[in-house]
């Protein structure tokens, strides 16, 4: 069985979408036609969500931008692909990404839906939490539900222990930016040159909430080259000159063996890890305090052994 989700406009797949929402929403369910379509469908910044199985279209969503929001609707699977799990990975994908539309600007950060009363289980596998009262749509009873991703428990069930594979500055910047929201005391970094395209203005920013709202938030890091930091234009080393009681930086030894690895760490327990910081390659995991574990032991021991605070730093603080 061959599942694939798919991104795709109204324009490019309106007669796939709206033939799965019919047969669903309108034969089964009983929706008015004149409920079920609206302007929304072809909105500029209206996602939708296509899910092909063995290249059969089986089911699909959308997410529409509202004064209250990013609002989830219109998920469907057709009869004979549910309960296999069609519908969870739909909802997977679709918040993945919602949550990429939000780190670029697209969206808002707001998540929610008005989920009917039979599927509220479902949404709480993911940590939907359900708000206010029962009302009707279309009806049909609803609650509104909502994702927080500033929320741990949001994230972690969204991704658990997948171990996501990153190639592009953005992907790392991104899940960088995302781990800042669920963490609570302590963020390690080791870099290779706190390159300006990964700890962008918008990640600094993050770092900067970490560091000011958390009282016993703490940030280390450790670089391997520093020879360039007074002359180029990076965000973290100035946030770290705003915060030096929050925020610490050294530079390691010479003698430390440099195999372009690099990572930040959360609360031992999240990771995003560049096997090749300079060509963007490598993974986050949201769950993965076995290898966390392991490379914080590392990050303490150069820390403690084998770095010092950079002479040139030193100057740019003061």
């Amino acid at each position: 069985m061959s599942l694939t989700i798919h991104s795709v406009t109204w324009q490019q797949r309106q007669q796939t979408l709206a033939a799965i929402r019919r047969k669903v929403f309108i034969d089964e369910q009983g929706v008015p036609e004149s409920e079920e379509w609206d302007e929304s469908d072809a909105a500029e910044n209206t996602l939708h969500m296509l899910v092909t199985l063995d290249s059969e279209a089986v089911a699909n969503a959308r997410v529409i931008q509202t004064a209250n929001g990013s609002k989830i609707g219109r998920m469907c699977v057709l009869a004979k692909h549910r309960k296999k799990g069609v519908g969870l990975e739909l909802l997977k994908g679709l918040l993945q990404e919602v949550l990429l539309r939000i780190y670029t600007g697209q969206a808002s950060q707001t998540i929610y839906l008005h989920a009917q009363t039979s599927a509220i289980g479902f949404y709480t596998r993911l940590a939907f939490e359900a708000q206010g009262e029962l009302f009707d749509e279309a009806g049909i009873d609803h609650r509104k539900m909502l994702f927080d991703s500033n929320q741990r428990e949001c994230l972690t069930a969204l991704y658990q222990d997948q171990v996501l594979r990153l190639n592009h500055q953005r992907e790392f910047a991104q899940h960088i930016f995302q781990m800042c929201s669920i963490s609570r005391q302590n963020i390690l970094i080791l870099s290779q040159n706190l390159s300006a395209k990964l700890f962008n203005a918008q990640v600094v920013e993050k770092l900067s909430a970490f560091a000011r709202y958390n009282r016993r938030a703490k940030i280390r890091i450790l670089i391997f080259d520093s020879s360039h930091l007074a002359s180029i234009n990076a965000p973290l080393l100035y946030l770290t000159q705003r915060l030096p009681s929050s925020i610490e930086i050294r530079t390691l030894n010479e003698q430390v063996p440099n195999d372009e690895h690099a990572y930040v760490i959360y609360d031992a327990k999240h990771l995003v890890y560049f096997n090749d910081e300079e060509n963007t390659q490598g993974f986050a995991n949201y769950l993965a305090a076995g290898e966390a574990k392991r490379l914080v032991n590392e990050f303490t021991r150069w820390w403690d052994y084998e770095s010092d605070v950079d002479p040139e730093h030193r100057e740019l603080h003061l």
